[in-house]
């Protein structure tokens, strides 16, 4: 609507705010010249006392119907004015909303560039470390690198598919779909130190931890979808940092290059979150993301030196 359009709306009710008032006074006018007309030819006239309290209550709607009419005068004028600045400064409004998308734009294709390089690179980790393993010997040391590989390759799929899909009805899935992928790399990560360096009742212990809170997450995940989001990054942590009632085992079974690339990809998991957290940075998604690939690529040289070529 523009501005003459408001302006000839706002005048049509002033109009009628007017004419409303024109015919209270009208109305009671009238009443009380009949009123005063039988009063005098001897009838049921009314006293003076009547008259009065009539002319207030005429006075009283009088000034409800000026005061609706100033309050109008007022808020049309600040509609006017507010759609007048909104017509002044249409352009700067519309290129700033216009570098707004392109920023957004490219902080997605930076989302996308840096887990779909994650995704080629767990590929081949999935693939390195089977065959490795399989050179090595032994079915549950094949077994558990082709889950801790699968489970990377899921991760960087489902992240990347997600970033790529901007504005599609299929992005809020797959944005599921990645959070809950992450549960499944935390768990898969465990699993081939857990069951081949540490093994026995501890290492047992600890995957069936680690993959019994995973499957609480993503059941939970499913259920309640994306609320909560500083609720799954605590349970990431969490879930992440639980090897420490395992330590002893560990630093018994690995050796501390092993330990310390553990330890460095943790680190580098959770130096992330920070930057994850950090909304008013730029690109502070695309950081986490390098974070992101820095754990992975600590916790697959430790799988590979330590699990797979053990």
């Amino acid at each position: 609507m523009s501005v003459n359009q408001h302006q000839q709306q706002k005048n049509r009710h002033i109009l009628a705010d007017r004419n409303a008032a024109e015919a209270a006074r009208d109305r009671y006018g009238r009443s009380g010249n009949a009123a005063h007309q039988t009063g005098a030819g001897g009838h049921s006239g009314h006293s003076p006392g009547r008259r009065r309290i009539r002319a207030a209550v005429i006075r009283r709607h009088v000034a409800a119907v000026s005061g609706r009419a100033r309050r109008s005068v007022i808020e049309w004028n600040a509609r006017s004015d507010f759609l007048e600045q909104i017509k002044k400064r249409r352009w700067e409004i519309f290129h700033g909303i216009r570098r707004i998308r392109r920023h957004r734009m490219r902080e997605q294709i930076v989302d996308t560039l840096t887990h779909g390089t994650g995704f080629a690179l767990a590929i081949a980790a999935l693939v390195v470390l089977t065959v490795q393993a399989a050179i090595t010997g032994g079915a549950l040391r094949v077994a558990v690198c082709a889950i801790f590989g699968a489970t990377l390759v899921i991760l960087y799929a489902a992240s990347t598919i997600y970033h790529a899909l901007h504005h599609t009805r299929a992005r809020r899935l797959f944005q599921r779909l990645d959070h809950i992928s992450i549960f499944l790399l935390i768990a898969g990560s465990y699993t081939p130190f857990a069951l081949i360096n540490i093994g026995g009742a501890w290492g047992w212990s600890i995957f069936g931890i680690v993959w019994g809170i995973a499957i609480v997450g993503i059941t939970l995940k499913a259920i309640i979808g994306e609320r909560f989001e500083y609720l799954w990054v605590g349970m990431y942590l969490a879930m992440g940092w639980i090897a420490v009632i395992g330590l002893k085992p560990l630093m018994e079974s690995i050796p501390g290059g092993g330990l310390a690339l553990l330890v460095a990809g943790g680190g580098a998991y959770t130096a992330g979150v920070i930057f994850f957290a950090w909304e008013k940075l730029p690109f502070n998604h695309g950081i986490w993301h390098l974070f992101v690939l820095l754990g992975s690529l600590f916790h697959f040289i430790a799988a590979y030196q330590y699990v797979a070529l053990a």
